[in-house]
């Protein structure tokens, strides 16, 4: 499948080693290519713009792909076979606190939460899900008290995203069981 039709076109592209880059002032890595039928993109913020445009033109033609946290690319790191899908499900999850993408990828009719699902059981790392899903919320759910204020202060600032990541893991449960 020719990937770059899907990319657009105001925007230089280069692929070196199997890795998909733009040009902002550098070479940003975008995306990984495994194979012919399969395409890994890096879900970071400071792409998310670009992220949502090709999702939503992938979305159209029903292509398999898959996110991948951006710090599987730093070659200082040596990182275990086990230890890359518990990393890529934890950038899921994270990003998906992140307003940006929260509501992309709802304007979009994307559901980055199957995504991580069959992620997951491609990689069999299923039951990694609920303990890295733990974690990632008791970080968005985090908070302090404002003396000054008198009022709780959470860091992630929006309510509708806490009370997503308080009832996700039954609908992690029941979109397992219905695919």
């Amino acid at each position: 499948m020719d990937w770059l039709k899907f990319l657009p076109k105001n925007i230089e592209w280069k692929i070196q080693h199997n890795r998909v880059y733009y040009k902002k002032m550098a070479w940003i890595p975008f995306a990984y290519i495994s194979s012919h039928r399969m395409i890994y993109f890096y879900l970071e913020p400071k792409s998310s713009k670009l992220i949502l445009k090709v999702t939503k033109e992938l979305l159209k033609t029903k292509c398999k792909f898959f996110f991948i946290s951006p710090m599987l690319d730093d070659p200082h790191i040596q990182r275990t076979s086990e230890d890359i899908p518990r990393l890529n499900i934890e950038n899921y999850l994270k990003n998906y606190a992140i307003p940006v993408f929260f509501d992309g990828f709802d304007k979009i009719g994307f559901d980055i939460i199957e995504n991580l699902i069959l992620y997951s059981r491609s990689t069999n790392s299923f039951d990694h899900v609920k303990e890295i899903l733990n974690l990632v919320n008791n970080e968005v759910q985090s908070k302090y008290f404002d003396y000054y204020s008198k009022k709780d202060i959470y860091n992630t600032k929006r309510e509708d995203i806490r009370e997503r990541f308080n009832n996700l893991w039954r609908d992690i449960q029941i979109q397992n069981l219905l695919k």
